[in-house]
């Protein structure tokens, strides 16, 4: 049997996609719709986003807190630089690195931004598809 044969304890997701095609994955035979497609399971996927979406939370508000703590080091390290408590190439290197981390955190924000938001697109299409199939 290849990859993409069906056996016969198995069959495709009834479900139609957005693009008007069926959807290709796999189910038992006792089944008729795909997790993803499930009118039953829509429950637990919901749950399932809604704690994601909670998790993503927690994660920002924590990020916040970091950022607010390393502007009052970089303050610290400007303070101590003017008072020669520090050494302005180590202070410049320690400016490198907070550079980079935040843009790494910027990165991060945008990928999480855009995570939710393709989310929400597919809350939207799966919306749609059950008015699509309701109205059929």
């Amino acid at each position: 049997m290849g990859g993409g044969d069906v056996s016969e304890n198995s069959h495709r997701c009834a479900a139609i996609k957005n693009n008007g095609a069926r959807c290709e994955r796999v189910i038992s035979a006792s089944s008729r719709f795909c997790f993803a497609h499930d009118p039953l399971t829509q429950e637990r996927r919901q749950a399932s986003l809604e704690k994601a979406n909670k998790a993503r939370e927690v994660r920002q508000r924590n990020r916040v807190d970091e950022i607010v703590l390393l502007r009052e080091r970089v303050m610290e390290f400007v303070e101590d630089v003017i008072k020669k408590r520090m050494n302005p190439g180590t202070a410049s290197a320690v400016n490198q690195f907070l550079v980079t981390w935040l843009r790494l955190v910027d990165a991060e924000n945008s990928q999480l931004e855009l995570d939710k938001y393709t989310e929400k697109l597919l809350a939207v299409e799966r919306h749609l598809d059950d008015r699509k199939r309701s109205t059929s």
